[in-house]
Formats: C-alpha cells, structure tokens, sequence
C-alpha cells in the first residue's frame, strides 16, 4: 500500500460520503483510557518531512508559465485546491 494509493482511496471514499442517508442517530458516549506506548522514530522512504521550498517554486513556476496568458485559469487554479 503506497502513500499515493491510500490518496486514491481517500478522494474515491470523499466522492462517496454525500450518498450517506441523514438520519438522526443516538449520542454516544465513551470513556476509554489512551493506552499509547513509547514511540518509535521511523523513516519512510521517499517521503520527506515538511515542504521542500524548492520543489515548491519549481512547480508554482511551471504553473504559472504554463497559464501566463490565461489569467481566467489562474484564478480558478488557484482556487480549486
């Protein structure tokens, strides 16, 4: 199961919600105690941390070049997201 294929998974589900009828459903209440361990550092390969800044620019760049002459695209690519 790839980061990709768990995305897919994730907008086909979202697509998927409003089908859900609305019907009004009891209240529960829980009361379970956390039992989380000592965490584990791990490295997931090909996945780095926080927002690499250069592959931000290059592909806001791209974008942009791509939509230079078409502002009504830009504003609503930009608002899509």
């Amino acid at each position: 199961m790839t980061v990709l294929c768990l995305e897919q998974v994730r907008k086909g589900l979202r697509g998927l919600v409003g089908l859900i009828e609305k019907r009004k459903r009891p209240v529960v209440y829980t009361d379970f105690a956390d039992e989380i361990g000592e965490g584990e550092l791990i490295t997931l390969p090909g996945i780095s941390p926080g927002v690499d800044a250069e592959k931000f620019r290059a592909k806001a760049e791209k974008f942009l070049h791509k939509h230079e002459n078409d502002p009504q695209s830009l504003s609503s690519g930009l608002t899509s997201r």
